[in-house]
């Protein structure tokens, strides 16, 4: 990594905040952030840098969900399919949480340079989801991506940070969150229409997307001590 770094001054903003998030009170994000304040980062320049350079891209992915989430709840307010509506808004809160924790990250760490570049990678990717296809196809999709993340946050949690690392500790949480995220987008995905078969089908084309979105990055991933090739492996399918 030589990609040149200067301080973080603003937050990494690639889609809108919705005008209205539902409130969230008892969430592990109140826990974490009062440790993660209270304590030294403590890791070294190269792992800052690494960790700089994935986490916008991990920070867009957020923002979409929270933006699709509540565009969900909003259309299911006035729907007559209405029995997913207080689990998504559960998960919209989740995921505003998850940002907001690793924005807080992100202020406490150099900038990388080529943010720009790292941004507008993550927007293409995160806005082409949802071209052209119904809003099953579209929860289907989520359902796989939400899949993808709990597996990208898995690797990193187990990263040579350690694992009562603040920021492993963060990893861990997010993960845990996406796996019941994964169950209720596949249940609303079957509810709006599709089915078991398209849920199947976008697993072989949503983990090759997310792969080709990684991949530039590949050497913060291993700068962290994250097996990249096994990452890749697991975000296939081919291994568990």
């Amino acid at each position: 990594m030589n990609a040149k770094i200067h301080k973080s001054t603003s937050k990494i903003r690639c889609f809108p905040r919705p005008e209205t998030i539902v409130p969230v009170n008892d969430h592990w994000f109140n826990q974490w952030q009062k440790q993660f304040n209270t304590e030294p980062l403590e890791i070294g320049s190269v792992t800052e840098e690494a960790l700089a350079r994935l986490l916008p891209t991990l920070i867009c992915g957020e923002q979409s969900a929270v933006f699709v989430f509540a565009n969900e709840r909003d259309r299911l307010s006035t729907s007559a399919i209405n029995e997913s509506f207080k689990d998504l808004a559960n998960i919209e809160s989740d995921e505003a949480m998850h940002e907001k924790a690793l924005q807080q990250l992100a202020s406490r760490l150099m900038q990388p340079k080529d943010l720009h570049q790292i941004k507008r990678r993550a927007q293409r990717f995160y806005s082409g989801l949802n071209k052209q296809i119904s809003i099953a196809q579209h929860f289907a999709t989520i359902c796989q991506l939400d899949a993808c993340v709990g597996k990208i946050m898995n690797a990193m949690s187990q990263s040579n940070l350690g694992p009562d690392n603040p920021i492993s500790i963060l990893f861990e949480q997010i993960k845990k969150d996406e796996a019941r995220h994964v169950v209720i987008s596949r249940k609303h995905a079957l509810r709006l229409g599709a089915s078991r078969d398209d849920i199947a089908i976008l697993k072989l084309v949503i983990g090759p997307k997310v792969i080709e979105l990684l991949s530039p990055m590949q050497e913060s991933f291993e700068a962290l001590g994250v097996d990249f090739d096994r990452l890749i492996k697991t975000l296939r399918g081919s291994e568990q």
